[in-house]
């Protein structure tokens, strides 16, 4: 593929730029009204150039109803990978490997 192409390519929308439209919110300009956050760091966020902070996803969740928003962040949040890792752990049964 030629930069120009690559450069022209449209990507597909993030799962917070959804939630924003589903919300009712057409613009990033109209969500940040509501919105803890600066319409930049929105971009950022919707963009996928900024992971969003815990604060920032709970403000979203809140502000778009949208609750599922909040368990995205699980998948992404240190505390939680290492539950999840701990659950999936094989306990230990005395064997030598």
């Amino acid at each position: 593929m030629s930069a120009q192409a690559k450069s022209m390519s449209i990507s597909r929308p993030s799962v917070y730029m959804l939630a924003r439209i589903g919300a009712g919110y057409r613009s990033r300009e109209a969500a940040v009204e509501d919105l803890p956050m600066s319409e930049s760091t929105l971009t950022r966020i919707e963009l996928g150039k900024k992971k969003p902070s815990a604060e920032e996803i709970a403000a979203m969740a809140a502000v778009y109803g949208r609750r599922d928003l909040l368990y995205l962040y699980c998948r992404i949040c240190p505390i939680c990978e290492e539950i999840e890792r701990q659950k999936n752990k094989t306990p230990c049964r005395g064997q030598i490997s």
